[in-house]
């Protein structure tokens, strides 16, 4: 037998507290014990031992109420010699740690003198009575058993005490002091921390629970479910760890909703999938919006970024969702959100202010030293094309007009093949609509094999036909232009347009 009567003066003190304390409204058949208020000491010692025993039942099964009982019968509430100098609450015989006092005690073959266990502490003297009860065969109709009369009845028919009445004491304390209601014991959270994550209801969970905390954990109520959350992004701002499993804390739109099992949702995004970086950016769409998470939706939208134009950012986060490259910017250390990659520049380009269609020709304006860009120097995307200098001797047909800061820049093509950008001033603009004046006059085509243009200007783009056809009929001119020094008049049969001619060609 591994537990024996504790000595003589203890004995005293437990018939005592049995007396005053038991048999007062003690238990016959199914009744209830009448319940009274624990003192502030009796209340200390539960609560100093409650979660020993608790873990106790966690770990071996074995009824928190029962451990309690048991210490409180044993040790006399903690106030036996033996509980108060060795620890020892139940008064278990042998050594602990080749640890051990001898004193005297009562068998019930009369006085005798003995060794009893010495424990660091209390919590040590829970652990092993818990480990006595549950891995002893002799008390395994203890173990697992949710009903405490029968769990004490099984220790008890183990041999655990001989006192007929023991099970009946101990049944008294537990339904005196309501220990049972520790027998409801919660999953611990083993960990809990912030996370950033984004995730979807899968199909199969939406009658899953919300609960106010993780479930079976304190204060842990239902507060709905999650159907009423389906086809919806939900932030995950928290994760929390039980025994049991994985938790997601749940907000909408700002709003909290509860918590959740992890395997309640499909996650399209975690911060633990992040691919840490460091590189510098700079803001390239003023209408590009930062989010909290990488994410386009409006719980998430912090603004526009406009601010943080031609300011230098950090990048020290990045992840790929739905398609698109996401940084998380920083500024002066302090983060400021996620910004889609293709909202951004590598470098402080300069950035295109205007940008019109243009109708005009030109040539080079000197011996360019200058270049030809695929987009406006210095803005994104620009590349040199080639020297400027390769279309010394061609008149330009200028497409496009845009300015970026204080300076011009022109798109042209030549022969009706779109080449690039170059600065106005590497440029002389030698007709624009502006050029071109009213008039009213009356000519006949004087060489019949002059050319038509669609433009006052000489180049195989603008040609279009000869006019023989209207040779010796008499044509009205509508509009003339001087390009270059050169006369051109705009002709028309009737009231359809034929083109520009040079004036050398027709007679007024």
């Amino acid at each position: 037998m591994e537990r024996k009567f504790i000595k003589t003066g203890i004995i005293m003190l437990i018939v005592a507290f049995l007396v005053v304390s038991l048999n007062v409204g003690a238990e016959t058949g199914n009744s209830r014990t009448a319940q009274v208020a624990l003192s502030s000491s009796q209340q200390s010692f539960i609560d100093e031992i409650l979660p020993a025993a608790q873990d106790g039942y966690q770990n071996g099964k074995l009824l928190t109420s029962v451990t309690l009982a048991q210490a409180i019968l044993e040790s006399n509430w903690g106030e036996s010699g033996l509980s108060k100098n060795s620890n020892n609450l139940f008064g278990i015989k042998g050594t602990y740690e080749g640890k051990s006092v001898s004193m005297d005690t009562m068998e019930a073959s009369g006085a005798t003198t003995a060794n009893f266990r010495v424990y660091p502490s209390w919590k040590e003297s829970i652990e092993d009575h818990t480990d006595l009860i549950t891995q002893n065969d002799r008390y395994k109709g203890a173990v697992g058993e949710t009903d405490y009369r029968k769990s004490l009845q099984a220790i008890k028919d183990g041999g655990y005490a001989t006192d007929p009445e023991y099970v009946s004491k101990l049944v008294a304390i537990i339904e005196r002091y309501n220990l049972d209601q520790y027998d409801i014991v919660y999953d611990k959270i083993e960990s809990h921390h912030k996370v950033a994550a984004i995730g979807t209801v899968s199909p199969n969970k939406t009658q899953e629970t919300i609960w106010s905390a993780p479930f079976n954990t304190a204060n842990s109520e239902e507060v709905g479910k999650l159907a009423s959350y389906s086809n919806r992004n939900l932030e995950v701002s928290w994760e929390a760890k039980t025994e049991k499993g994985l938790w997601y804390f749940l907000r909408e739109n700002n709003k909290d909703i509860g918590w959740v099992n992890s395997n309640a949702l499909n996650l399209s995004y975690h911060q633990k999938n992040d691919e840490n970086i460091n590189a510098t950016k700079y803001v390239d769409d003023m209408g590009a919006h930062i989010y909290r998470l990488p994410s386009p939706e409006k719980q998430f939208d912090n603004g526009t970024i406009a601010q943080y134009d031609k300011k230098t950012l950090h990048a020290d986060k990045k992840i790929t969702r739905d398609g698109y490259a996401w940084f998380r910017l920083s500024e002066s250390n302090e983060v400021i959100g996620w910004v889609r990659a293709d909202k951004l520049n590598d470098r402080l380009y300069d950035r295109i202010t205007e940008q019109t269609t243009y109708n005009g020709y030109a040539t080079v304006n000197k011996a360019a030293t200058d270049n030809v860009w695929s987009a406006p120097f210095n803005t994104k995307n620009s590349n040199k094309i080639a020297p400027l200098t390769d279309y010394n001797a061609a008149k330009l047909e200028l497409v496009s007009r845009a300015k970026v800061a204080n300076t011009i820049w022109y798109e042209f093509k030549l022969d009706g093949k779109l080449i690039g950008w170059t600065s106005e001033k590497d440029l002389n603009i030698i007709y624009t609509p502006e050029n071109e004046k009213p008039t009213t006059q009356v000519a006949y085509v004087k060489n019949p094999t002059a050319m038509l243009y669609n433009k006052p200007v000489e180049t195989t783009s603008t040609q279009t036909k000869e006019i023989g056809f209207y040779y010796g009929k008499l044509l009205a001119v509508d509009k003339e232009a001087t390009i270059q020094a050169e006369k051109w008049v705009h002709i028309k049969d009737s009231n359809n347009s034929l083109g520009w001619i040079k004036a050398e060609d027709i007679q007024r």
